[in-house]
């Protein structure tokens, strides 16, 4: 019983701390590149497209075109992955900038708000690690639904042993 009140006491405060301090600093570049190779010290940062709201990050990665690095402050903390081909099951450009719809149950959907000059340029950065040519089908089938760019996912059968 004592653990039990001890973990909620703990979840309380965490959440209070959160409410009473928030985080008022969102992504800049130098934040952005700085946690990216602290992250993942074997890349190299070329590009760096930050949202409007400073939450999110697209990160253009010396190498190979199919990666690229994404990079969230969901709350208090600063969160860096490397997407590549299969990582991304749809990119939906809204009206406030794009929908990612991500192959992962942490971050299932990141909202990067842009106007349309940094929302075309994050579509040119998508398109290597995405397949146009599927969200290029999905516009002639939706013509009102905007260009969605979608991916399946390449999950593996398990149950087929070789």
């Amino acid at each position: 019983m004592l653990l039990i009140f001890s973990v909620a006491a703990i979840a309380l405060l965490s959440w209070l701390a959160g409410r009473l301090y928030p985080v008022q600093d969102g992504l800049t570049d130098e934040r952005v590149h700085r946690n990216m190779v602290r992250t993942f010290p074997g890349e190299s940062v070329t590009g760096i497209l930050v949202d409007t709201a400073r939450r999110v990050a697209l990160v253009r990665l010396d190498g190979t075109a199919e990666r690229l690095g994404l990079v969230t402050q969901p709350r208090d903390r600063i969160v860096c992955r490397v997407l590549a081909r299969g990582d991304i099951d749809h990119v939906v450009p809204t009206k406030g900038g794009l929908r990612l719809t991500l192959d992962d149950f942490t971050q299932p959907a990141i909202t990067f708000t842009a106007d349309d000059a940094l929302r075309a340029s994050a579509l040119g950065w998508l398109a290597a690690v995405t397949d146009a040519n599927q969200g290029a089908q999905d516009q002639r089938e939706n013509p009102g639904s905007g260009p969605a760019v979608t991916v399946p996912s390449q999950h593996k059968d398990s149950s087929h042993v070789a």
